[in-house]
This record gives C-alpha cells, sequence and structure tokens, in this order.
C-alpha cells in the first residue's frame, strides 16, 4: 500500500486499523441510542409490549407522527419559536462576529492584546443565572424571543477561531486594496468575507445548532407557551405524559378500530426525531467548509 510514494511500515498499518476499529466502535456507541429512538418512532404499539428493546419494527406505523403534528399539537409554535431564534439569532451573531474578528485580526488596533485577554476571562468566569436574570428582566426581555438572542449574541471562542482564519489571509491581498483606495468595510464585505467562507460556514453551523437547542433561556425567561422553543416543548413531552395524553385529542380517533392505545415511549420517540432531524439535515450542504475552516481557524494564535 503506497500513499504519496512512501510505503506504510507495519506498525503504522497496525495502528491505522487499531485507531478505526475503536473509532467504529465509538461511532456505533454514539449512533445507538438514536437509532432506537427512530425505530421506536415508527414501531407499532404491540412492539412495546412484546420486547424490551425495538431494533426493528415488526411493522411500520407513522400514526405517531399524525399524532404529533395534529391539530391539537403545540409543536408549531415551538417550531416557529426555534426556528425564529436560529435564523434571526445566527444573522446577529455572524454580524457581531465577523466584525469583532476582523478588527481584532488588525496588528494596528489599540489594546488589541487587552480586548483579546478581557474576551478570554469571560470565557471562564460568567456572572452566573441570577445575575443573567436580572439583566435579561431590567432589559424588558422577559416573554421575548430577543431574550434568547442578545445574551448570547456573541461567542468568544467562536471568535478566537474566526480571527484566526481572517489573520491567515494573505496581507498582500489587504495591501494591495488599501493601496486602491477600499476602505475598511469595503475589504471586510468585498475581500474578507468572500475568502472566510468556511470558517464563516462553521462557525454559523455551531451558532445555528446552539440557537436550535436552546432549552435553559427557554425555562428561564419565557413564560409564555406559545413563546416556548423547541426543545422546552421536548420536555414537556418527555416528562409530561399525563398531559401528553390529555393534549393530543385525535388518539382516541386514531386507534379507534385498533385495541392499543399509542404508548407514550412512542409518541416521545416521534417528537425527539420531529425536534432532531431538522437540524441534522443541515450538515450534509456545509460539509465540504467544515474540517477546512476548524482546522485553518485553530492553527494560527
Amino acid at each position: 500500500m503506497r500513499i504519496s510514494g512512501i510505503r506504510k511500515s507495519k506498525g503504522e498499518k497496525l495502528f491505522l486499523a487499531v485507531n478505526n476499529l475503536i473509532l467504529f466502535f465509538l461511532g456505533m456507541l454514539t449512533l445507538f441510542p438514536f437509532y432506537v429512538v427512530a425505530v421506536q418512532s415508527f414501531a407499532p404499539p404491540e412492539d412495546f409490549i412484546f420486547k424490551e428493546i425495538i431494533l426493528w419494527p415488526s411493522r411500520f406505523d407513522f400514526s405517531y407522527f399524525r399524532i404529533v403534528f395534529g391539530k391539537a399539537s403545540t409543536i408549531y409554535d415551538a417550531y416557529k419559536a426555534t426556528i425564529y431564534i436560529t435564523v434571526i439569532g445566527t444573522m446577529v451573531n455572524m454580524i457581531l462576529t465577523v466584525v469583532t474578528a476582523y478588527a481584532l485580526s488588525k496588528k494596528t488596533l489599540p489594546f488589541r492584546k487587552q480586548i483579546t485577554l478581557f474576551m478570554v476571562f469571560t470565557m471562564y468566569f460568567g456572572g452566573g443565572m441570577v445575575p443573567g436574570y436580572l439583566l435579561v428582566r431590567s432589559l424588558h426581555l422577559i416573554d421575548s424571543l430577543w431574550a434568547l438572542i442578545l445574551p448570547g449574541a456573541i461567542s468568544t471562542y467562536l471568535v478566537l477561531i474566526m480571527r484566526n482564519f481572517i489573520m491567515g489571509i494573505p496581507k498582500e491581498i489587504m495591501e494591495a486594496a488599501t493601496i486602491d483606495g477600499c476602505s475598511e468595510i469595503v475589504q471586510l464585505v468585498r475581500i474578507i468575507v468572500p475568502l472566510s467562507i468556511p470558517s464563516i460556514a462553521t462557525v454559523s453551523l455551531f451558532y445555528a445548532v446552539g440557537h436550535w437547542n436552546e432549552f435553559s433561556g427557554g425555562l428561564l425567561y419565557i413564560n409564555k407557551p406559545e413563546l416556548a422553543p423547541l426543545q422546552v416543548y421536548l420536555r414537556h413531552v418527555l416528562y409530561d405524559a399525563t398531559q401528553l395524553e390529555s393534549e393530543f385529542q385525535d388518539l382516541a380517533i386514531l386507534y379507534a378500530e385498533g385495541r392499543y392505545k399509542p404508548p407514550s415511549d412512542a409518541i416521545k420517540s416521534a417528537t425527539i426525531m420531529a425536534a432532531t432531524v431538522p437540524i441534522i439535515l443541515v450538515y450534509p450542504f456545509i460539509q465540504k467548509y467544515f474540517v477546512k475552516g476548524m482546522t485553518i481557524g485553530s492553527l494560527k494564535g
């Protein structure tokens, strides 16, 4: 076996084989719970009675998804809230992150090191839950979706990744733009942003996943059920089976001709799939940028 004209030794081959085997088992351990939940969301009611762990459904039953997305379900309000904070929040995050990273990449920025150290300090020390709640309340953001966007409008870690990526762009390009009379804003919009697409895609994914999985902020700052994000709704489904059965009024209609009532575990699994799959589908579209954005953004400090 040859790679770039170099023959691998037996030790290297053994290392790669063991490494691939370990990664394979770790991957299977990670995917197995998700696989079980996915199977349970399609398994018929009798499978939950006769099987402790359902590895494959005896037949596919899509009734649970009709229940989750039925007329009596409030999941649509949760979707609206989550999509809003994911789209608007990610846009706000990226605007602030790109501008901050571009400024910190300039070695001529006054107090550049001090500003960077101050931002890094916030990665390790924070005010905590109570000061955060008092701040949001003082800004009159309780029961507002902006309470889930503004407190985390910028991430120091992602700013540093973005800054390092921008610092890797050849200086000659920026110098040529300056000689041509381009202002800082023009350089940022027309040069930095197009050249930083891999890093922007990667950082955007981190922000989007964070917003999609918003949970603690929804519990603390949102009291109106119609504004609760998807993860708070998912908690409601997982931990309140009694209210679950009374909430979906079309259970009797769907199972009027059968002997079984839909198992709560099946409806929970279907709800988990409905909350998880949409954000997973985003990853393949930016996968080609992901590795490049992370590796290049983490090399230069």
